[in-house]
């Protein structure tokens, strides 16, 4: 495939995604999704042109990256490069709804909610609600903890909308 591989031409064709284009913002997600159903083995071995692709303009692209290496086994260097700067925080934040293994999902959750905490901006603190609700583990706690968030302003819209996402079963 032009000399390269699945992933790569992937990581090629959302770089050039216009994110003002409504359609290409769907052909966008349709080809994270299939980004992000390639091997973890192939995503591995395409850990340059992710890291690489974190520092793109794209924002889609960013968070698809930072997906890609979670999924791909390097799940503590995405988190490293989230930490580099608030924008990147927030393209891994966004990166977490895109990983499909619910586990590994999970697995991000005490990451998240670190970026959850009062000393974080409100758009990261915002971001990080959203993200939150994509972890299925620890619901009732999840609930709990934004529940609290609704009396906050900036952060009520992001809390309500993950909270509304959680089954009455596990809430408290």
């Amino acid at each position: 495939l032009n000399e390269s591989t699945i992933p790569g031409e992937l990581l090629k064709a959302l770089q050039e995604i216009d994110p003002s284009d409504a359609q290409q913002r769907r052909t966008g997600a349709q080809l994270v999704k299939m980004l992000m159903a390639q091997p973890a083995e192939k995503l591995k071995q395409e850990r340059d042109a992710l890291l690489e692709a974190i520092d793109s303009d794209s924002r889609l692209l960013r968070s698809a990256a930072f997906a890609a290496l979670t999924v791909g086994g390097d799940a503590d260097q995405a988190q490293t490069f989230a930490d580099k700067d608030p924008n990147s925080t927030l393209d891994w934040l966004r990166s977490v709804s895109l990983i499909p293994n619910a586990a590994m999902r999970a697995k991000q959750r005490p990451a998240v909610l670190k970026r959850l905490a009062e000393d974080q901006s409100p758009a990261v603190r915002s971001a990080a609600a959203l993200a939150l609700g994509a972890a299925p583990n620890e619901l009732p706690d999840t609930f709990r903890r934004l529940a609290e968030l609704v009396k906050e302003p900036e952060l009520r819209t992001a809390a309500v909308r993950t909270l509304l996402r959680i089954a009455p079963k596990h809430r408290d």
